[in-house]
C-alpha cells in the first residue's frame, strides 16, 4: 500500500515539474502577440470585404467600401514592416515602438467597419504616411 502511495506521488511530482517546463515553454514575447494580432486583424479585413462584395447592393457603396478596406490592408502591411524592423532598434527604442505599433493596429481594426471617413479613427502620430517615426 506505501508503494502505491509513493507512486502516486511520483506521478503528481512528474505532472507538476511537466506543467512547470511546458509554461516556461509557453513564455511568447510582445513581437510573437503582435503578430498574432495582426494576423487576427488581417482575417478580419478578409471577412470584411467578402461581406462587401456578397452584399453588394449599390456598386459605387460597395466600391467605396473596397478602396477602405484596401487603404486598411495596406496600412496594415505597413504597420507589419514596422513591426519586423524592430529588431534592429536599440533595446530602449523597442517598448516605444511596440507601443506605437499595438496603437496602429488598434486603429486598423477599429476603423474596419465603414463609416464616413470624417468618423475614422486616425493613425498615431508615430506611425503616419506608412512610416513608424519614433520620438517625433
Amino acid at each position: 500500500m506505501k508503494s502505491l502511495g509513493v507512486l502516486k506521488m511520483a506521478a503528481v511530482r512528474t505532472v507538476v515539474l511537466s506543467a512547470m517546463c511546458m509554461l516556461g515553454a509557453c513564455a511568447v514575447s510582445r513581437e510573437d502577440r503582435l503578430r498574432a494580432k495582426a494576423d487576427r486583424i488581417g482575417d478580419k479585413l478578409t471577412d470584411e470585404r467578402e461581406q462587401v462584395i456578397e452584399k453588394a447592393e449599390f456598386a459605387e457603396a460597395r466600391d467605396q467600401q473596397l478602396a477602405h478596406l484596401t487603404t486598411l490592408r495596406t496600412t496594415l502591411s505597413a504597420v507589419n514592416i514596422g513591426l519586423g524592423s524592430t529588431r534592429y532598434l536599440p533595446e530602449q527604442d523597442r517598448e516605444l515602438a511596440y507601443d506605437v505599433i499595438e496603437e496602429a493596429y488598434d486603429t486598423i481594426e477599429w476603423n474596419i467597419p465603414y463609416v464616413s471617413l470624417g468618423m475614422q479613427k486616425p493613425m498615431p502620430a508615430q506611425f503616419q504616411n506608412g512610416v513608424l517615426r519614433l520620438g517625433r
